[in-house]
């Protein structure tokens, strides 16, 4: 996942950074708020809102392509090999399926903010 990551450009490499902070800040955050309080409210909205907020940064970077995001991702995913070399072949997506999914982090991303506002009132 790091050999994944390095190899893309700057915006997009930052933007995976910050889902794995966000992730891991508001994980944390919900276990200690779970234990210390009834568990209702507080943190969780907030890190759904994130993560979505997050998710739609990254699909907008892959949907428009920003500084070849789409192709970055498209040649790194097809050189990844999940059990070696020969016992695997890789899935090798065009940049305009990279696109395509950038779109869809964007409708789902807009999903998680959607929800975090209306139904953990």
């Amino acid at each position: 996942m790091v050999k994944f990551i390095k190899s893309l450009p700057q915006p997009l490499k930052a933007l995976y950074v910050l889902a794995f902070a966000v992730f891991g800040v508001g994980f944390a955050a919900s276990i200690v708020q779970m234990v210390t309080t009834d568990g209702s409210g507080g943190v969780f909205p907030l890190w759904f809102a994130a993560m979505g907020a997050v998710v739609v940064l990254v699909g907008i970077c892959l949907a428009v392509d920003l500084n070849s995001s789409a192709r970055a991702t498209a040649e790194a995913a097809g050189g990844y090999r999940p059990m070696g070399t020969g016992a695997s072949r890789p899935f090798a997506p065009s940049p305009g399926f990279v696109r395509l999914i950038g779109a869809a982090f964007v409708v789902g991303g807009s999903v998680f903010i959607l929800v975090a506002f209306t139904e953990f009132q």
